[in-house]
């Protein structure tokens, strides 16, 4: 049985190691991209570290299906009857991208990943593209390390560095400043199951290593390009490909929850019919279209057990919402859920400018009262765009994790909450009061005699200038 290896994650390939990863990947993804989009060019670079690591490490089911894949074309009874219907025909004229479009969406339905990689890895090899050059050169990098495990531990990593490059205009998975700031305010991991219900490549949760991946993700390739690399680590991760928030699901009983969903998707409360997530928080509010954010938080929280945290990012017009979204927020606050609001810096998506804040709810709260914060002003080098210096995220981390009263967190309850219509926005709570003198009228009426005194007595003197400078006249 395969067994996930954690302290993987964290270790470091030396120097000759990376320089030569490097090379090998920027050389090979730069000449594929000639041809292909960069999602398609990552997904080639990736299956042929992938094919690497399958030529060393043995007894993994892939390899037998890969073995039937490539000798379907001279023997039909090699392939499975189920395969052999769904066996690419000779479509030469075609180009590589039309191509490696069709396998994905042959197979989506199916969601049988093991059957695209191994007709992705067929597809590589039949081609008269030098994409064999690249198996090749991956080929020659792994036989620098002592075994397939090694390799892959350590270039998985590496791998996922790239994957973090490229998400900055393709939204593959989460930005690298969302993956560390999980990880420094998560912390340890070992033992725990971990739910991502939008998981894009998985980034956040191998970054994080917990003891069990639940991973749900709608579209084929970021499920396939995650599934190739916790292949290689060895993770037993639980990978579905499915739309979380309208698929029927028991919950996980999951320790975590960690979720950057897309933002602004319209939901069409039809398809919520076989949904079982929305009963425990007793919302009863008609469900608009635009409840997207508020559906995320409650399948969250459907999937936590009784000791469980969940780590949302959502745009900050979230927090104060009407209709369905205040509903949410009611009941969040009135059943005590909520554990804190922090608003973070713009730029720290990387690929978009979008305002957004971290909310992190917790099933076993024991008091009433919840932290608002703001770290708006914290991130070194986050513009739109651009890399994230890894101080700032210390420091946001640092804040986050311990919080004290400060012009830029507050803690507050329940009553206080309500007093402001359940509004989470910690803005609203930093403001300075108004101080209103309160007018004592004895007091203000003896003021006012004293100056009407000195203005008579003022005129006075301005009435005795002007007559003598009548008289000089």
């Amino acid at each position: 049985p395969k067994v996930a290896i954690m302290t993987s994650r964290t270790q470091s390939p030396n120097n000759t190691k990376i320089s030569t990863f490097n090379a090998v990947f920027d050389k090979n993804y730069q000449s594929l991209r000639r041809e292909l989009t960069a999602e398609n060019a990552m997904l080639v670079m990736i299956v042929s570290a992938y094919v690497a690591y399958l030529n060393e490490a043995q007894q993994n089911p892939i390899a037998d299906l890969v073995g039937n894949l490539m000798t379907a074309k001279n023997d039909d009874k090699a392939l499975p009857h189920q395969l052999a219907a769904k066996e690419l025909t000779d479509q030469s004229l075609l180009t590589p991208n039309v191509k490696i479009e069709q396998i994905l969406r042959q197979f989506y339905d199916s969601q049988d990943l093991d059957v695209v990689i191994a007709s992705l890895i067929k597809l590589l090899s039949d081609t008269a593209h030098p994409w064999q050059c690249i198996q090749a050169d991956f080929s020659q990098l792994q036989q620098q390390f002592l075994t397939a495990q090694a390799y892959a531990q350590q270039i998985t990593p590496l791998l996922y560095q790239k994957l973090h490059t490229l998400s900055i205009k393709n939204q593959w998975g989460d930005p690298l400043a969302i993956s560390l700031l999980l990880k420094g305010i998560i912390g340890e991991t070992h033992g725990l199951t971990l739910y991502d219900g939008a998981s894009g490549v998985a980034n956040s949760g191998f970054s994080l290593a917990p003891g069990k991946l639940v991973l749900r993700e709608i579209h084929m390739l970021p499920a396939l390009l995650s599934r190739l690399l916790l292949t290689m680590v060895e993770s037993d991760a639980e990978l579905k490909i499915l739309d979380s928030l309208t698929a029927k699901e028991e919950s996980h009983q999951a320790d975590i929850g960690i979720c950057l969903p897309s933002f602004g998707n319209e939901i069409q409360p039809f398809a919520l019919t076989e949904a079982n997530y929305l009963q425990p928080l007793g919302v009863f509010h008609t469900i608009p279209s635009s409840a997207s954010e508020s559906l995320w938080v409650q399948l969250y929280l459907y999937h936590l057990n009784d000791k469980g945290r969940a780590y949302l990012i959502l745009p900050i017009g979230w927090l104060f919402k009407g209709g369905y979204d205040l509903a949410v927020r009611e009941a969040l606050v009135n059943q005590n859920l909520i554990e804190s609001v922090t608003l973070l810096p713009l730029g720290i998506l990387q690929y978009s400018q979008a305002n957004v804040c971290l909310v992190v709810l917790n099933t076993a709260k024991t008091t009433d009262a919840f932290w608002l914060m703001t770290a708006e002003n914290m991130l070194l080098n986050g513009k739109y765009g651009g890399e994230v210096a890894e101080q700032s995220m210390e420091k946001i981390i640092d804040f986050i994790k311990n919080p004290t009263e400060n012009n830029a967190a507050v803690k507050v309850t329940q009553a206080q909450i309500a007093q402001y219509k359940y509004d989470l926005n910690p803005k609203r709570y930093f403001k300075d009061p108004l101080e209103i003198a309160t007018l004592e009228l004895t007091t203000e009426l003896t003021a006012l005699a004293d100056y009407q005194r000195q203005y008579d007595l003022a005129k006075v003197q301005l009435d005795k200038l002007l007559s003598s400078i009548a008289k000089q006249s």
